[in-house]
């Protein structure tokens, strides 16, 4: 393991969690949803980005959903090309 420190002006690091999809696209680490640890409860719907392209980019970002309808809260989801897919959501939500 290795502590990157994280530039100055870096939002906050997500709060714990565990399940969340995640995968590394062109340099960044993107973590989507999971379900949330010490602090947080239940299933997340939350993305994040950080940077792995050097310890001047070292930072965690908030990646905006471009579009008007959010994902459902998820965990245990894959992932390709930062693509979230798969289930884990409220069973009763038909339009996830």
């Amino acid at each position: 393991w290795l502590c990157l420190p994280q530039r100055p002006g870096s939002v906050a690091p997500p709060p714990p969690r565990s399940s969340a999809a995640s995968a590394v696209v062109n340099g960044k680490l993107y973590v989507f949803g999971g379900y949330g640890g010490p602090g947080t409860i239940g299933r997340l719907d939350d993305f994040y980005s950080f940077s792995l392209k050097g310890d001047d980019d070292a930072c965690w970002e908030v990646v905006d959903v471009l579009s008007d309808k959010r994902p459902g809260c998820r965990e245990c989801n894959p992932v390709a090309a930062a693509v979230v897919a798969g289930d884990g959501g409220d069973s009763n939500d038909s339009d996830d």
